[in-house]
């Protein structure tokens, strides 16, 4: 059975139908069902839906296509309801899944995650996840709320390093100067520069007064 809509101009250009347990809203002049709704609520809807006013989703959203936020300034915002908060309490995470089996199966790969720091949920973290050889993808970078960086430790520092039980190393590569530039803006001002070709290109290592624009050290 069906129901109808015939315009002025008497084209039947929708109806409603009921039909293999679904209820379809078909678009007649284009032989195309635009709406099904299934008997356990699901809802198919073919083409694009616009919502005015929004949309309030209380399960999960699963999507085949991309998703395009197109608005001046657009922002996606993750909304945690936990209150309050417990320290190490995930704010909102954003997860990356691949689903080759080829090699350890379909699983989460990498991850993105704001976490709470303390207890009283005033203070919070950056974290990025990664995954390698088929294991579960383990914190790997830390960015607290203070501006401290860690690479594979939280961070007590500017930048905090630990490699574990592999060296730690720092890697500078260039074609001319290779270097760290210490900046002291206090209350006596003096930069200098530590690396390689700082007042030639001579394959040097130098320590530079940059402030007295004088070479301290050369090997």
């Amino acid at each position: 059975p069906a129901l109808v809509l015939v315009d002025s101009d008497h084209n039947s250009d929708f109806n409603i139908q009921a039909s293999g347990g679904l209820l379809n809203f078909n678009d007649s002049t284009n032989s195309a069902t635009r709406i099904s709704i299934a008997s356990d609520g699901t809802v198919d809807v073919n083409g694009n839906l616009d919502c005015n006013s929004g949309i309030d989703v209380t399960g999960a959203i699963t999507g085949t296509g991309d998703v395009t936020i197109t608005k001046a300034s657009p922002i996606l915002r993750l909304a945690d309801t936990t209150d309050p908060q417990t320290t190490n309490g995930s704010i909102g995470k954003i997860e990356f899944y691949g689903n080759d089996g080829s090699s350890g199966g379909a699983d989460v790969r990498s991850f993105i995650q704001t976490i709470s720091t303390n207890s009283v949920g005033n203070a919070h973290a950056l974290i990025v996840g990664l995954g390698e050889s088929n294991a579960a993808p383990s914190e790997k970078l830390r960015i607290l709320g203070d501006g401290k960086v860690g690479i594979g430790v939280t961070p007590s520092t500017t930048l905090h390093l630990d490699s574990g039980g592999t060296p730690t190393t720092i890697q500078i590569d260039s074609d001319t100067e290779s270097s760290i530039d210490f900046n002291d803006h206090g209350g006596s001002a003096k930069r200098y520069k530590v690396g390689t070709n700082l007042s030639s290109n001579d394959g040097q290592f130098e320590i530079k007064d940059m402030t007295a624009n004088a070479e301290r050290l050369r090997i």
